[in-house]
């Protein structure tokens, strides 16, 4: 048999750098997308703030993290009130405005709060190893990372809302925290306090996951079936800590 040709060569290096490039995408794709949802574990969070600007000039002041082990109940390893360096306005309220008028958390609270930086390290280490849920936690992972990261430490977790997985398993569409807690007979004592709402959004999530063997959602790549939500991209990272 002769040499092969420069032709066949040449195609033979093609097929191999795109095999090659496949494979390094489906590697860069797989993060905990694979993981089974049951057998990952989970922290819900929640994060109160002096108003929503949380990249600039606005800051955390109460965060709460509820740790999900498998076939463990939640349990509450982080809550915190935290002395920003923002000042809590009582009832300010609205974009770029403080917070005030919707968690209630006075200016006297937080002014014994430790520093976030003193708290930092803790939060780390209640945060590893885990995929992130919260009820639109969009925000709250945003806050946590701006944080972070006015600390020096990088945060970009692979996290999953728990209003979007609701709405895909048809168990409420575009709804608040409250109303989803009354309709599904889950306990929330105080609204918009960090320790609380984590603790629902985790009942919550214990609602959905009850579902998800009828729907066929045991992976996390299985929650793409239920919509086209944002949070599923997040889903490409891989598990911090």
């Amino acid at each position: 048999m002769g040499r092969p040709s420069l032709f066949i060569l040449t195609m033979m290096t093609r097929v191999g750098s795109i095999r090659g490039a496949a494979g390094a995408a489906a590697r860069r794709e797989r993060g905990v997308l694979d993981l089974a949802i049951g057998q990952t574990p989970l922290v819900v969070v929640d994060v109160e703030a002096t108003g929503l600007k949380v990249e600039t000039h606005d800051r955390a002041i109460e965060i709460a993290v509820v740790r999900v082990e498998p076939g463990e109940r939640g349990r509450v390893v982080f809550d915190s009130l935290i002395r920003g360096e923002r000042a809590v306005v009582e009832g300010e309220h609205g974009e770029g405005g403080g917070g005030g008028a919707v968690h209630g958390i006075s200016p006297g609270e937080v002014a014994g709060a430790p520093a976030f930086g003193d708290v930092a390290g803790e939060l780390v280490r209640a945060l590893s190893g885990a995929v992130v849920v919260g009820f639109n936690v969009y925000f709250d992972v945003r806050a946590i990372a701006a944080e972070l990261g006015r600390c020096g430490v990088g945060y970009a977790p692979p996290f999953v809302c728990v209003a979007r997985v609701m709405e895909g398993l048809g168990l409420g569409a575009r709804i608040g925290l409250a109303e989803a807690c009354v309709r599904h007979g889950v306990a929330l004592e105080r609204a918009h306090r960090a320790r609380e709402d984590a603790l629902a959004a985790a009942g919550l999530w214990e609602v959905c996951a009850a579902r998800f063997e009828s729907r066929g959602v045991r992976r996390f790549r299985d929650l793409r079936r239920l919509g086209r939500y944002k949070f599923t991209r997040s889903l490409t990272r891989d598990l911090a800590g």
